[in-house]
């Protein structure tokens, strides 16, 4: 991704808060903006000190491959959920620091396509604002829960009272009557029930006020394909006839735990340095700074 596309334009953009910058990841393309309207929006991109097969920064060659691979294995948080052409979390983390280098002050990054949250968690990291929004509600599920730090105790006691009360939460007739015949292709009789008891246990136990609530939801959300019929690994709807049974339980109790894990080491990352502002949200919805 060449620089001069990673960054479009410089100076005062189309935020609503005036004398702010604001970075855009826009098909992990991160670019910012400072154009007055659509005519200016089609121009070609120019940064101050770009060179032709790289970019400069004050007069210093970057190589294209700067953006290729990042510094150090990715963190856990990043992998509590599977989600679809996810970019790597270094490239949020580079184009910020290229920004900085070019002398841009970036106070509050903005995401129309969210995703899961890779810039959302990366903006938080480097105490940046952050607004977001998706179309899709598991997408910002996911990332409302990877910007959220959550009490380890808390969530041990939740997770043991889900597993004590899973067995005693039979599925009634209404919901075993509701179930539609997608469901049925995808998924056998057994895991469908086990899935409607694991459902009622996190809603008797998280109450839908809870702020740990979206944490349980999200890693419900993460087994489903794993106890399905789907083949595994492929991004296609398939079925594997020959896919061995998943226990819906054993499933849910690694996620926890895979999620907890992470969880875990955020809030550490978190006690070093000063987190930002997040504010994400479906969509439409408004852009709004909390910090303003």
């Amino acid at each position: 991704m060449p620089p001069a596309q990673a960054f479009g334009w410089c100076g005062q953009g189309p935020c609503r808060h005036r004398g702010q910058r604001l970075v855009s990841f826009v098909a992990a393309r991160p670019s910012i903006h400072g154009v007055p309207d659509v005519e200016s929006a089609m121009r070609p991109p120019t940064l101050s000190g770009y060179q032709s097969g790289g970019s400069s920064v004050h007069g210093s060659a970057v190589p294209p491959s700067y953006w290729d691979f990042g510094e150090r294995k990715e963190d856990p948080i990043h992998r509590i959920h599977a989600y679809p052409a996810k970019f790597p979390a270094f490239i949020t983390t580079k184009a910020l620091r290229y920004a900085q280098q070019a002398g841009v002050s970036v106070d509050l990054i903005a995401d129309v396509f969210c995703g899961c949250g890779t810039t959302a968690v990366e903006s938080m990291r480097s105490g940046k604002n952050f607004w977001g929004c998706d179309i899709n509600p598991v997408a910002t599920l996911i990332a409302q829960v990877k910007t959220r730090h959550y009490s380890d105790a808390g969530l041990r006691c939740r997770i043991d009272a889900i597993k004590s009360l899973f067995e005693s939460c039979e599925p009634t007739t209404a919901e075993l009557a509701a179930v539609s015949k997608r469901i049925k292709y995808w998924f056998s009789d057994r895991n469908t029930e086990d899935l409607l008891r694991l459902r009622r246990a996190i809603n008797r136990v998280v109450p839908n006020r809870s702020r740990y609530r979206k944490f349980f939801l999200c890693a419900f959300s993460n087994i489903l394909k794993p106890t399905s019929r789907w083949l595994t690994r492929s991004i296609k709807p398939q079925v594997d006839p020959n896919k061995p049974h998943k226990d819906v339980m054993d499933a849910f109790a690694s996620q926890v735990a895979q999620m907890r894990m992470a969880n875990r080491r955020e809030g550490m990352a978190a006690s070093s340095s000063r987190p930002g502002t997040i504010n994400l949200a479906g969509y439409p919805c408004p852009v709004v700074n909390k910090s303003a």
